[in-house]
Parts: structure tokens; sequence; C-alpha cells
């Protein structure tokens, strides 16, 4: 039977997860419209065994992968390339989908034909709380063109999108490797392609937060700050590649995106503990992001506060910068 869908998902370390990931997949009444990719990166717990238990049990619809670690980005790559499935999501393997929400969304992706899909998904805390990320302004069912969503949507994420596989493999989609937050890369690199966006108001992807050792806890961003940079460089390496040739929707919505990650590596400099090495490190990514695009360079700036962490570092010449890094390492510490 053709599959409407493959989920690639990500796996490190994650025998504690991948049974309730796999069966939020597997108990919807049409598994068999569905392809599993599980990409074993070198987990060196028990990951693989339990995944292998799966693929003799359902052999028709899920698949095992195993190769060396080479980062969350390289599972993505392997899943494209081996995506059987009109479809393709990517998926962590410490999430999980919810299933009713995955029986409706296989029945309508049967007679749906669109670059992407757009849903809605939970942020699932550790605690036990729940908050759904929803886009009221579209309307359930209806597709759009790019240009009619990008001014709304702000910025697709990795949780709520399903790309067609098929502009994935043709267009040659790679992330970066041994790397961590290539999620931006994933929802830029593919923005080129797309032309039609379908929005379903289902609350598919649940994505668990608050577990310890995440890429987002502030030990991980300083940990990983090379990471950090380095997706940041190719994001605004792809942006001058594009920027004379994308149309002026697509251009603002890159902004916007790009944006957010190079705001997100700021940030993580600024956790780091002052130094006159990561204060000029700042300066030389902040000056690098002026000369990619003014527009982006400004944006970093907006805020819901009177005045942004960014613009003060720039009007005072980063001279609060031992200030502003001492504030952000306090409150995200004590908030995370």
């Amino acid at each position: 039977m053709e599959k409407i869908i493959t989920f690639s998902v990500a796996a490190y370390n994650i025998e504690q997860y991948i049974d309730k990931l796999l069966h939020s997949i597997l108990d919807s009444s049409v598994a068999d419209k569905i392809e599993i990719i599980i990409v074993n990166d070198g987990s060196k717990d028990k990951t693989a065994e339990i995944a292998q238990d799966y693929v003799d049990k359902y052999p028709d619809t899920v698949r095992l992968i195993n190769k060396a670690n080479g980062g969350h980005g390289s599972t993505i790559n392997c899943g494209i390339k081996e995506a059987k499935g009109k479809y393709f999501k990517a998926i962590d393997g410490d999430d999980w989908v919810d299933t009713e929400a995955l029986n409706f969304l296989i029945n309508k992706l049967n007679t749906v034909d669109a670059d992407v899909i757009l849903t809605d998904y939970k942020k699932c805390f550790f605690c036990g709380k729940e908050e759904k990320v929803t886009f009221s302004q579209f309307d359930d069912g209806s597709i759009y063109t790019f240009s009619e969503i990008a001014p709304t949507v702000g910025w697709m994420k990795y949780a709520n999108t399903i790309f067609k596989t098929s502009i994935l493999q043709q267009n040659n989609i790679r992330l970066d490797e041994q790397c961590f937050y290539t999620d931006t890369e994933f929802m830029a690199f593919v923005v080129p392609y797309i032309n039609s966006v379908a929005y379903f108001n289902q609350y598919l992807y649940c994505y668990r937060l608050g577990r310890d050792g995440q890429s987002v806890a502030p030990e991980s961003r300083i940990a990983h700050l090379e990471n950090s940079h380095k997706v940041a460089m190719t994001l605004l390496s792809f942006f001058d590649k594009n920027k004379d040739i994308l149309s002026r929707d697509k251009i603002n919505y890159l902004i916007g995106g790009i944006a957010g990650h190079c705001l997100w590596h700021i940030n993580s400099l600024l956790l780091c503990k002052p130094c006159k090495e990561k204060k000029q490190e700042l300066i030389t990514f902040d000056k690098r992001i002026e000369s990619c695009s003014e527009k982006m360079y400004i944006k970093l700036e907006d805020s819901s506060k009177m005045i942004s962490s960014v613009k003060l570092l720039r009007i005072t010449n980063y001279f609060a910068y031992n200030l502003i890094s001492h504030y952000k390492r306090i409150r995200c510490f004590k908030k995370f």
C-alpha cells in the first residue's frame, strides 16, 4: 500500500521514550498508510534493541537505520534520503503525536496536495502542564499560497510542519551534521521551493519540554555555543545566496526566521560568564548580521519591552554588555 506519510524519528538514547512515540503512531486506525523510519544515531542504551522489536512486529510499517552518531541534522538527512511516503514529518524521539489527530490528518492527506501541511501543536511540560499553539487566523482545511500565509504565520516550526517528500528529495535539502540547532535550517532551506500551504486545526505534535539535558536548557546552550554559531553562519550565507532571487514575501519571511535564530545565538552568548572574548565575539557576530541585511539587523531590536537587550547593547556601544549578561544569566537559569 502507498504510504501517505513518513515519520523520520531522530533516535539517540531514548529507550525510556520510544515506546510512547511509536504507540502514538502505530495505534492509529490508518497505520498501514504510515511509514516510520527510526534513525538510531549511535545510541549507547537499548534504543536500537527496542526499535528492532517494533520492526519485527510491524515489518511493513517500521524500519530501523543504525548509523554512527552524526547529530540531529544527520538523522533528518538520512530520513529524507530513505523516505517513501508522499509527505515527510521529522519527529524527535522523546516527543509523540496525538493519535486521534493523526487519524484525521491521514484521511485528509489522501486527497490534499500541497507543498507544506501546517498543523497546530502542543507544548507538553514535565510537570504535566500543556500549552496549545494554534493558528486561528487560518481556516481549517484551506489551502493558501505562501504569500498569503507568510505575513501572519510568523515562522513555521519543526513541530507544526509536514513537507512534501519530493520537494526535499529533488532539491537535495541537507542540514549541517555533527551539530545542534539545525531546526531553523530545515525550515529555511525549503522556502525557495514552497508555493502552497494547507492548514489543519489539529494538535498533532506533542513537544516535550523540561527534560534534563535538552538542547534548549541554559547549560546546553552554553556547551553548544559553537553549534549555534555554525548554524547562524550557515543561515546568513543561505540568505546572502538567495536574497536577490526570491520574492519579497519569501525574503521578508526568511528575515524573520533567521533573525530569530541570530537572536537565540546572541542570547546564548549573553548566558556565558562575561569576558572580553565573548564580548568581542558578540560584536563581530552582530556586524556580520548588519553586512547581510539591514532589515534583519533592525529586526533584532524588536521587542515587546520598552527597549530590547540588543538595542541597549548597540546604543551603549556594548558598554552595557556586562550588566545585560549578568541579568540574562540570573533570569534564564532561574526560569529554567
